[in-house]
């Protein structure tokens, strides 16, 4: 098909001319032997990276360029601005990946573990991700990895995907550490539910936020209800319920007489629907 090799040459000049940089020996060679010397360690500490680096004749100062340019590649990862994270090397990112997608999956909460039944209860039925929970977990499936339980956490946070919350109307035990708010692992909300609370007494019209891809982009939601549970003011509504696709939160106080906002986001196939409340 001589459209098909019109598009197929297009690509080609792209990635030849725009995607190809020239990167120095030492780089390509210290890329191959970190390769080799790191086939079962996923994680490695920054020292024995920068021994590794120096045996390439790459100096110190220059190893931090080099670590984010294959960052960018995706060979492997350094997160130089997170704490927890900035003295490690993920030498093996699918390993990252899957590890954090199955960590907290569903299941787990099942017989496989022994964690805290408290715990886990706070994070399937509301969200609610905590410190013993994360740390316990990770000591457990990854005892001698050179990352830090707290790590999990920050990486997740770093990608909005949790965030650290306050919750005023669930009780969470004062021994389980720090308390994120973590709406990815909720259920989706039944259509039924996703209306006005009974006791409004002002309604304002709905808004609608649409997007140009005609659809609401993947994760947006997530990251949305994760953004304005950390702003000051916003307090999650737990009593109302919370979802993957539908969350309640009060903003403002008035002592005097008691008024209070509700402002609920919900999430459709093609735009985030956001509905004002004021209540008795």
């Amino acid at each position: 098909d001589p459209e098909l090799n019109k598009v197929k040459s297009i690509v080609t000049k792209f990635i030849s001319e725009a995607l190809c940089l020239p990167t120095p020996i030492a780089w390509v060679l210290f890329r191959k032997l970190f390769r080799k010397l790191t086939t079962q360690r996923p994680v490695v500490s920054l020292e024995n990276v920068a021994m590794v680096s120096r045996a390439c004749s790459i100096d110190d100062t220059t190893l931090i360029s080099v670590l984010a340019f294959y960052h960018e590649l995706g060979a492997f990862l350094h997160y130089a601005d997170i704490s927890s994270l900035k003295d490690v090397v993920i030498a093996q990112p699918k390993w990252l990946i899957k590890h954090l997608g199955t960590i907290l999956a569903p299941e787990q909460s099942g017989n496989s573990r022994k964690g805290r039944k408290r715990a886990w209860e706070l994070l399937r039925k509301y969200g609610i991700l905590v410190e013993a929970l994360y740390d316990e977990l990770w000591k457990t499936d990854f005892p001698d990895c050179e990352m830090k339980p707290q790590s999990f956490a920050d990486l997740l946070d770093h990608f909005l995907l949790i965030t650290e919350i306050n919750p005023i109307t669930i009780s969470v035990p004062s021994n389980y550490g720090k308390t994120y708010f973590m709406p990815c692992v909720l259920p989706v909300c039944p259509n039924d539910v996703m209306v006005a609370p009974p006791d409004a007494v002002l309604t304002a019209a709905p808004l609608h936020l649409t997007f140009s891809s005609k659809y609401v982009p993947p994760g947006f939601f997530v990251r949305l209800a994760t953004v304005m549970s950390s702003t000051p003011g916003f307090s999650i509504d737990f009593k109302r319920g919370v979802y993957s696709n539908s969350i309640t939160f009060q903003y403002g106080e008035d002592e005097q007489n008691g008024r209070i906002d509700d402002i609920r986001i919900s999430a459709t196939q093609f735009s985030i629907r956001v509905d004002i409340v004021r209540r008795s």
